[in-house]
């Protein structure tokens, strides 16, 4: 009898664990003219989601973006700059 109440507990949960929406995880993307690169340029990037890092590779030339973004004020979108190893300084 335990068993089969078990069971039919564990049967009840199936259906409310698909309900549960899958969370997103932060991702990083490159932007730049470098191999490394994802994207060419920041009109190119996906809508931004929380906690998501958009590294934009220096000494090149982007053209105005406006971010579409799915990300709340409490956890927003950052931007770093990045330098693909080739092109990083000595000692960095």
């Amino acid at each position: 009898m335990r068993t089969a109440l078990v069971t039919l507990v564990a049967l009840a949960l199936v259906p409310a664990v698909a309900l549960v929406p899958a969370v997103a995880h932060p991702a990083t993307y490159r932007v730049g003219t470098s191999a490394a690169a994802q994207h060419r340029q920041l009109g190119d990037l996906p809508t931004l989601g929380p906690g998501d890092v958009v590294e934009v590779e220096g000494g090149a030339t982007y053209s105005p973006w406006s971010s579409p973004t799915r990300a709340p004020r409490a956890r927003p979108w950052s931007c770093a700059a990045w330098a693909p190893a080739a092109r990083a300084s000595p000692g960095a």
